[in-house]
């Protein structure tokens, strides 16, 4: 059924073409312009006056909420029509658009005038052929013979839409913003879609999480048609599919609106169209004007997910957005190195086909030239050379089935260079958990302002790589958060072999080998060498309880190529018992401050620094550290940073010696010469001492310690007189000279 179309004055491109002429279009259910019929009169005013008559004819057959948003919709939302007529190929009906020649409207007494223009065009300009006009699609959908009671939104846009108009359509669909984006870009096969699924779910059900997918029955979201739709209750799951590649659009066609589409699924489609998805909560239909073209929606659907990376949620934290990347073909690694170019996360799924099987081969099997690490932070350095690996061509030319191999090796060399933000999950892989990947991929992109409850979901089976994960990518909140509740697992974690784990990153190879450079450089690195790194810095072996069972009798003499040893903690098996009473002495917060200090994370080492138990002597031991890295490396902005954190830690052991000596001087004294089990049996005098603290050196209490020392345990309140008659006669010491009790000298 055909319907009356008109227009008002904002559709200005439409106006231009045809001056000072007013007409009236005829329009199928599609949208697409069949008929022109001209009308010569000359007043544009009584097009106004019809317009007004039909919108409000229009408004009174709906009533409360319906009428309002179905008004904002049509005064505010846009589509796409093609209103030139370009042929595809010599003599062809076929226009670049997509449609037929006779679906472009061609007003009679201006056809032969339109038909010279569309020869002497040889090239599809879209903005000069295509123009934007009210949306005629809009409203709830019901699947035909699909359970469940929730109707899903749909609305058909204009590809160039503002993106605050689309963020306000959100708002009056009544969403609140989430905490996490999760984008499903590409598709896989049938018995691929529940494996995801189900991980996928999971992850949007434990975070609250939004789903952004195509919105077809290839997004990886369909189920059996026969269960009921509850996910809808559920969760949010936006679908963004081309409005030209949907099969039965034309019954999602109405003017005033559909409350709601009856929608068939059953009915045979073609093979350049697709159904939508019941899956789903929300469908933006994205609309170029074009018909049969998939991936036009990628441009907009990049747009929406950077539009919403910059608002804020309720609580006041950040969206966060990771995409999974299944199967898929060209266009959908466009759009996955799109979001890379934009700093956010990509979970390439192996083994789902397609174009993620081609970036999971070139990102597993890529070689890289590793320039020094740019991040104080301990992470990865982005700029590195990539070398394609051998065999990516051919697997290019049979995957993707494409001409331009040259243009998609660009483009893979691309997202190879943000490789930090790519992680893999092996569908292969029996232990293939989709929403641990996706958490953990998160936790490197953002774990600076990540949520802290969506950060907690972190934990899996594998509590010791879940603390690796959060320690190397995770802020000081975060940290705080697990050390109060999960104290238990740091302290298992401080004797696992998996803590060497911390110390492979750019950031600290970098360091040891500046450091040691006189020594052999080494591609792996063992607690032995952590010890022996931080013996060199303060010339005091700190870390006694990082040994390792050796195969020779070189690693009792401190070798500079210390082999690396599997089992942590024991000198041998008849001192298990031992060795691990001495490991277990130590203070799990403490010895993770060692990492933190050695990879400069500042706000995380001041964290377990207050969590500690000695907290003097571990400042001391901080800035020993610090001062010493600073003076062993060249590079100034790093060594600037450095200084920082050094001065930082030392106002905090000066602060705690302040402190105490007001609380009890006699105390602090023990306290400034006990020997301290966690930190290789020295004393804060030694540490600070061998540092050249002087700062700390300069402290009251501590003169006084020194001023007792260097008299040899004679107590202060010995008159100079004393002294002196002591010195001349000598047995005069037993009668007149005061000796501090052998306790407090000890």
């Amino acid at each position: 059924m055909a319907s009356n179309f008109s227009f008002e004055e904002d559709d200005t491109c439409i106006a231009n073409l045809f001056s000072e002429t007013t007409f009236s279009w005829e329009i199928t259910e599609t949208n697409h312009l069949t008929k022109a019929s001209l009308n010569s009169t000359n007043t544009s005013n009584t097009i106004k006056k019809q317009t007004k008559g039909k919108t409000s004819n229009d408004d009174s057959e709906k009533k409360g909420p319906l009428k309002n948003h179905a008004t904002w919709i049509r005064s505010k939302i846009k589509m796409r029509t093609c209103i030139h007529f370009v042929s595809r190929a010599k003599n062809s009906t076929i226009c670049h658009c997509g449609h037929e020649k006779n679906d472009h409207p061609t007003p009679k007494q201006n056809e032969s005038n339109l038909d010279q223009k569309s020869k002497a065009q040889s090239k599809y300009v879209f903005l000069r052929d295509t123009c934007s006009v009210k949306t005629n699609a809009f409203g709830e959908i019901e699947f035909v013979g699909r359970g469940g009671d929730v109707k899903p939104k749909f609305v058909r846009v204009d590809n160039n839409i503002d993106m605050s108009v689309i963020m306000n359509l959100i708002k009056r669909w009544g969403l609140e913003y989430p905490n996490l984006l999760i984008s499903v870009a590409g598709d896989t096969d049938e018995l691929e879609k529940s494996k995801l699924r189900d991980g996928i779910m999971k992850a949007a059900r434990d975070t609250g999480a939004w789903l952004i997918t195509d919105g077809t029955d290839s997004s990886g979201m369909n189920q059996d048609k026969t269960e009921p739709a509850n996910i809808l209750k559920e969760h949010v799951v936006i679908g963004i599919a081309p409005w030209g590649v949907i099969c039965n659009r034309q019954k999602l066609v109405k003017k005033k609106g559909s409350w709601p589409a009856k929608y068939d699924t059953e009915e045979t489609c073609k093979d350049n169209e697709r159904f939508l998805d019941p899956n789903h909560s929300h469908y933006i239909l994205v609309d170029d004007g074009t018909q049969h073209k998939l991936d036009i929606e990628i441009p907009f659907r990049l747009k929406l997910e950077h539009e919403m990376a910059k608002i804020k949620t309720k609580t006041g934290n950040d969206v966060l957005s990771v995409t999974l990347f299944m199967g898929g073909g060209e266009g959908t690694l466009r759009k996955v190195n799109g979001t890379l170019q934009k700093d956010r996360p990509v979970v390439v799924v192996k083994g789902s086909g397609g174009a993620a099987d081609i970036l999971a081969f070139a990102f597993q099997n890529a070689s890289t030239c590793d320039e020094h690490a740019n991040s104080y932070h301990g992470q990865d350095s982005n700029r590195n050379e990539t070398f394609m690996p051998p065999g990516l061509k051919k697997k290019l030319k049979l995957t993707m089935k494409q001409k331009d191999v040259s243009c998609n090796l660009t483009v893979i060399q691309r997202c190879l260079s943000k490789s930090e933000l790519i992680h893999i999950a092996d569908l292969d892989s029996d232990n293939c958990d989709i929403k641990a990947v996706l958490l953990k991929a998160l936790m490197k992109a953002y774990g600076h302002k990540m949520n802290i409850s969506i950060a907690m979901l972190i934990f899996s089976e594998d509590v010791d790589e879940s603390i690796i994960h959060i320690l190397q990518y995770g802020g000081a909140d975060i940290v705080k958060q697990l050390i109060n509740q999960n104290r238990c697992a740091f302290t298992k974690f401080s004797t696992s072999p998996k803590k060497i784990e911390l110390y492979k990153n750019v950031f600290f190879k970098r360091i040891f080998n500046d450091i040691r450079s006189q020594k052999k450089k080494k591609k792996e690195i063992s607690l032995n060498d952590v010890r022996y790194l931080v013996q060199d810095l303060v010339d005091s072996d700190l870390l006694q309880h990082y040994n390792e069972v050796t195969n020779g009798k070189e690693d009792q003499n401190r070798p500079d190529n210390t082999s690396q040893g599997t089992t942590l903690f024991y000198n041998n098996e008849g001192n298990e018992e031992q060795d691990n009473q001495e490991s277990n002495s130590m203070d799990p917060c403490m010895d993770l401050l060692i990492w933190s200090v050695l990879n400069n994370r500042q706000d995380i080492a001041k964290e377990f620094w207050r969590h500690g138990k000695v907290k003097m002597v571990t400042a001391l031991v901080a800035h020993a550290l610090l001062s010493a890295m600073s003076r062993e490396i060249d590079d100034r902005d790093l060594r600037e940073a450095i200084d920082n954190s050094s001065s930082e830690f030392m106002t905090l052991a000066i602060k705690t010696a302040k402190a105490c000596s007001k609380a009890n001087e006699e105390d602090t004294y023990k306290l400034l010469k006990a020997k301290s089990q966690r930190w290789g049996n020295t004393t804060c005098i030694e540490i600070a001492l061998n540092s050249r603290n002087k700062e700390f050196l300069s402290l009251k209490v501590c003169r006084d310690l020194i001023h007792k020392i260097w008299m040899g345990g004679l107590k202060p309140q010995n008159s100079i007189m004393t002294l002196l008659l002591c010195i001349a006669f000598p047995p005069f010491i037993i009668w007149l000279a005061r000796f501090e009790i052998k306790d407090d000298i000890q």
